[in-house]
């Protein structure tokens, strides 16, 4: 409600600049919100899982994460404001500095009376892995590889 928004991941920034990225992935997924108004909490396996921290990889996982939970968001963020706007979702955008306004329209709502339509939680929640889960692969007791599936506790 107060038009401040948290990116929440575990990974660590070992140097390749993970916290930056995530702030500035953040402020592009939501119409270049302006950089003071985003938190980025990252390092503790308290925050929502993210994937490993290992070099260079480190920065594309981070940016494909923000992205997505932040286009959840945003999709959250437009159903909410789809009505007051007099339009359906789909037919929002982001604007200048965060504002939310109707394709091709004129109706427009701020950043800040955008999101004081939204429950104060997390909006756009997300988890890894964040493929497929047949690409992944499990390996059993005995350290035998096999492609993916659920192992014997349905993970």
């Amino acid at each position: 409600p107060q038009g401040l928004v948290q990116t929440s991941l575990g990974t660590q920034d070992i140097g390749s600049g993970s916290r930056t990225v995530a702030l500035i992935v953040t402020s592009m997924s939501l119409g270049y919100l302006p950089l003071e108004r985003i938190e980025v909490k990252i390092g503790s396996s308290d925050l929502p899982p993210s994937g490993a921290s290992g070099g260079s990889s480190t920065t594309g996982m981070v940016t494909k994460e923000v992205r997505d939970a932040a286009g959840r968001a945003t999709e959250t963020l437009f159903r909410a404001c789809a009505q007051k706007l007099g339009a359906d979702a789909g037919k929002l955008e982001f604007r200048e500095n965060g504002e939310v306004g109707v394709v091709g329209g004129d109706g427009s709502l701020t950043w800040d009376e955008a999101t004081r339509l939204l429950p104060d939680d997390a909006v756009g929640g997300c988890t890894v892995p964040l493929e497929d889960g047949s690409i992944w692969y499990l390996a059993d007791a005995e350290g035998r590889v096999r492609p993916g599936g659920k192992d014997k506790y349905g993970a």
